[in-house]
């Protein structure tokens, strides 16, 4: 099981590191909210300081969210903006998911999605030998 580590998640997120603006209450408060979306439990390919690394990405994007939610911004991009009369366009960043748009709005949240594309592009196969079930042998039949 995967701790919070308030020392680490300051060395590794450096933009929430003052602990005058950032207290320690919030970080944990964004921390047990981030374990909502990925598990505690140490297992699998996102295992050890992986999975501690996603988490405290994944409540560093909560933070940011958060911030940003207090401060007036809105999702998206920017694609154009005028003074007079003030008027400014917003386009959706390019995501083939829900997930992938709501990581996308931080700079955590692209570094997470990243952690979590690297460890899980190749399938798993289990028993036997793997090519077995996708090529034709001698005789013509798979595996």
């Amino acid at each position: 099981m995967i701790e919070f580590d308030i020392a680490l998640f300051r060395a590794q997120i450096k933009a929430f590191s003052d602990a005058a603006v950032y207290p320690d209450e919030l970080l944990s408060l964004m921390w047990d909210m981030a374990t909502n979306y990925i598990s505690t439990d140490d297992y699998g390919v996102l295992s050890g300081s992986a999975r501690q690394h996603a988490l405290n990405l994944l409540a560093a994007h909560l933070l940011f969210l958060s911030d940003a939610i207090v401060a007036g911004s809105t999702a998206g991009v920017v694609t154009s903006a005028s003074e007079g009369t003030v008027s400014i366009s917003l386009d959706a960043p390019e995501s083939k998911s829900a997930l992938s748009y709501w990581l996308n709005q931080s700079p955590y949240g692209q570094q997470l999605l990243a952690l979590l594309r690297s460890k899980s592009t190749v399938g798993f196969y289990v028993g036997g030998y793997p090519n077995s079930k996708n090529f034709r042998n001698g005789k013509g039949r798979f595996g």
